[in-house]
């Protein structure tokens, strides 16, 4: 095999290992982040409210939290795709969309509102 052939391989396998690394390490938060779309849909406001990190809890009245969700189309929560993910302690970072049971689709930038085990 030709030496450029095998540079060029080792590249490609370093940037799929990246990749592999940023899905397993950002997994925990896309998992919750879920989850609390899955509550939202079930009308369990208080469970939902649980998936956000404490100072996200902290900085915003549950009443408005409850009245802003109860009103928007997250209540028909389908699923997701996460264009961007970053994680800092336990602390995460998504961007991307969810999509509706009726194909609507809504942007979401979430910006350490969700709090996660590691």
């Amino acid at each position: 095999m030709k030496k450029w052939m095998k540079i060029l391989l080792g590249v490609v396998a370093v940037i799929a290992l990246a990749i592999a690394a940023v899905f397993y390490f950002t997994a925990g938060i896309v998992d919750t982040a879920n989850d609390f779309f899955k509550a939202v849909k079930q009308k369990g406001f208080a469970k939902a409210r649980n998936y956000l990190s404490e100072d996200f809890r902290a900085s915003t009245d549950e009443k408005v939290l409850v009245d802003f969700l109860s009103n928007s189309a997250i209540l028909d929560f389908k699923e997701s795709g996460w264009s961007n993910r970053q994680v800092s302690g336990s602390r995460g970072e998504l961007e991307g969309s969810i999509t509706s049971e009726t194909g609507g689709v809504v942007l979401i930038l979430c910006k350490h509102c969700c709090a996660f085990a590691e």
